[in-house]
């Protein structure tokens, strides 16, 4: 059950599994919970592999660069360049809008200038930057169609991602805690159901229905995130399931903010990848989850 204060956008996804039955089922063995199919051929993911340095260069200037401009933003207006998707500023006319902004004692002329983002809208922007920028619209546009076939749930794109050539992997920094953070997470909206999932793991290869590749060197690190890691140039992780979506690159997470108002200077932040590491990411006591990483990184 996907909800969280700081939810992003692929929220439709509870439309997939009605029961809570059904959703610890999905859990604990790995049922496929996506609507459709979507595999790509091998001169495809051949294709893709030759120009994955572009995919992965623009890709992560693109995250870069929106970080960037949130901040130069913020230093001058006190608010981002971006407004969170699901936030009452994005929920309201451009009449609501200017009084958001004088009631922040802003420039009203900033109303036609701020831009959508959110955790899951961030990441596939860049993404489909860098597959254009590669020629791979093509092959994008595939993705894309899936991702939003299923409500863009962050899993769904990373299984998308795995049948293109890259590599999913299950992370866990200490199996131990999954029954702690299991019950830390009882009467509140969003739930990682660490428990489940890792049954679901290490019982069927599977996380939500995502073909896990590596389930071991993201696995009980503690707060030693391996070295390698850094060496991946883009990643996308997910989190509760696919609730929380966080893009990232080198190793440090870039994650944008879907409900975060437009005066909050976390709107888009950043931070090494480690999850039990005081400001680590991702951000929101995220515990456990799956990240894709490109092919040829050694995963």
């Amino acid at each position: 059950m996907r909800y969280h204060v700081d939810a992003c956008d692929a929220m439709k996804t509870l439309s997939k599994i009605k029961t809570l039955s059904l959703l610890v089922f999905a859990l604990s063995t790995g049922a496929q919970a996506f609507q459709g199919n979507i595999s790509f051929d091998e001169a495809t993911q051949a294709r893709h592999y030759q120009t994955l340095n572009t995919v992965m260069d623009v890709a992560a200037e693109c995250l870069q660069t929106d970080l960037d401009l949130h901040r130069s933003h913020f230093r001058k207006y006190g608010v981002s360049a971006f407004y969170g998707s699901n936030s009452n500023y994005a929920h309201t006319n451009r009449a609501g809008r200017i009084n958001i902004l004088r009631s922040l004692r802003k420039p009203i002329e900033l109303v036609d200038t701020l831009k959508s983002t959110s955790c899951v809208g961030l990441t596939t922007k860049c993404l489909e930057r860098g597959f254009r920028a590669a020629g791979q619209a093509d092959i994008w546009a595939k993705l894309k169609a899936y991702t939003a076939a299923n409500d863009y749930d962050g899993t769904a794109l990373q299984l998308a991602l795995g049948k293109l050539g890259w590599k999913v992997l299950y992370w866990n920094p200490d199996p131990s805690q999954n029954a702690n953070w299991d019950a830390s997470e009882r009467g509140k909206k969003s739930k990682g159901h660490h428990s489940a999932f890792y049954r679901g793991v290490t019982g069927s290869g599977r996380y939500y229905g995502v073909p896990v590749d590596d389930a071991q060197t993201l696995v009980g690190f503690g707060k030693n995130v391996p070295r390698k890691f850094s060496n991946v140039p883009f990643f996308v992780g997910t989190a509760h399931g696919g609730y929380h979506v966080f893009p990232g690159m080198g190793g440090v997470v870039i994650e944008g903010h879907s409900m975060k108002p437009i005066n909050d200077p976390n709107m888009i932040e950043s931070s090494e990848f480690n999850p039990l590491a005081d400001g680590g990411a991702p951000r929101g006591a995220y515990f456990t989850g799956i990240i894709a990483v490109p092919p040829g990184y050694g995963f």
